[in-house]
């Protein structure tokens, strides 16, 4: 149940515009979208900071009650930005969430100190795989703010464990999901709208094409799916950072797709992979793949990687090993086959996290306040 106040609780998030390759305006896409209007609906006053660094606009969108601001910022105008934020902070914010980086976190403590408000670290990956072997310190850094946060969010359970004693106030919320993935078309409605036949099989993977995301397995998987079922097609979309070419037999690489063509196309396969590594960022970030997989219906085939095992316990034939091509296939095969559906978890949804994340912020403003 929500935590309720004498007057709305005034949270403000601290985020970047341009997250998960995802333009927060124009896309209105991801948690510092979703969980700031969900907690609006709620009765919460929500404004989000959005730092913008590259195309320095300034921007203001109201949606259902939240306010987002773009806000530019520079290397130049950085001290200046932050002081001004931190005094706004201190007029206009209860509580404030900062995440999506390791250097959001260090300028949310930052502007809440000065503010003299509660914060909460929105740790939404494990940080430190991202940064440079040379950046000494690293793994140091990420459990000082955890420690130094009035209370954290993991993105996945695993991450969860890996926090620990470093900050026992704590709640996992992993990525959740949007209505329109819930409203996916039929798998023939969509073969039309794309102008695809309806006859093959296709295999899809929707994500970014790099080497931790095993797509080069995916692509050796898929050969080897062939043999067997010779017009099973493999459909391809996103950012591509990955030298192996995908224009073999039977891959339809279709590019990078908005975010409603990606509704479109999943809803056009007749499986959906995760063909994840065993990779640190694998293994503590919440698989957004997998709730949006799940809302379309699809059958699904995923590595078992951290915790992704637990949001298949009703279709186990699903799971295959990561970086093993062969046992891929033979769960393709498989789902191809006999097509086992895993029921999507209202857990999932964004309104659901919200209601989660309102009594953990109100709980946390009440202990600052006592």
């Amino acid at each position: 149940m929500a935590f309720m106040t004498a007057r709305p609780l005034r949270i403000t998030f601290l985020c970047k515009r341009f997250f998960t390759n995802k333009d927060l305006f124009d896309e209105r896409y991801g948690r510092y979208f979703h969980l700031p209007v969900e907690l609006a609906k709620q009765g919460c006053s929500v404004t989000v900071w959005a730092l913008d660094n590259r195309r320095g606009i300034q921007e203001v969108l109201e949606h259902e009650g939240a306010r987002l601001e773009s806000i530019p910022i520079t290397i130049s105008s950085g001290p200046r930005c932050l002081k001004e934020l931190a005094q706004r902070a201190s007029e206009e914010a209860d509580l404030i969430i900062a995440g999506g980086h390791l250097f959001l976190g260090l300028i949310g403590k930052w502007v809440a100190d000065r503010a003299q408000v509660p914060w909460v670290f929105d740790a939404t990956d494990y940080y430190p795989a991202h940064l440079p072997a040379w950046a000494f310190g690293k793994v140091g850094l990420f459990r000082w703010l955890l420690k130094e946060a009035d209370g954290v969010v993991a993105m996945s359970d695993p991450l969860s464990e890996w926090i620990g004693p470093a900050q026992p106030r704590r709640i996992t919320l992993t990525t959740g999901v949007e209505d329109r993935f819930r409203h996916a078309p039929s798998r023939e409605a969509a073969c039309e709208q794309l102008g695809w036949s309806v006859g093959p099989k296709r295999i899809g993977y929707f994500g970014s094409i790099m080497d931790r995301t095993g797509v080069d397995d995916l692509l050796a998987a898929h050969r080897m799916v062939v043999e067997k079922i010779p017009e099973a097609e493999l459909v391809l979309a996103g950012k591509v950072s990955l030298k192996t070419p995908l224009d073999g037999p039977g891959v339809n690489y279709v590019g990078f797709l908005t975010m409603d063509e990606v509704v479109v196309a999943m809803a056009a396969c007749d499986v959906l992979v995760i063909p994840y590594w065993d990779h640190p960022h694998n293994r503590y970030a919440g698989p957004c793949k997998i709730a949006e997989y799940l809302a379309v219906g699809r059958p699904v085939v995923v590595t078992n990687v951290g915790n992704y095992a637990t949001f298949f316990e009703g279709a186990p034939q699903s799971l295959c090993e990561p970086a093993s091509p062969e046992s891929m296939g033979q769960a393709l095969v498989r789902q191809l086959a006999e097509p086992t559906v895993q029921p999507f978890p209202e857990a999932l949804t964004w309104s659901s996290m919200a209601a989660e994340l309102h009594a953990f912020c109100g709980a946390i403003h009440e202990g600052r306040a006592n």
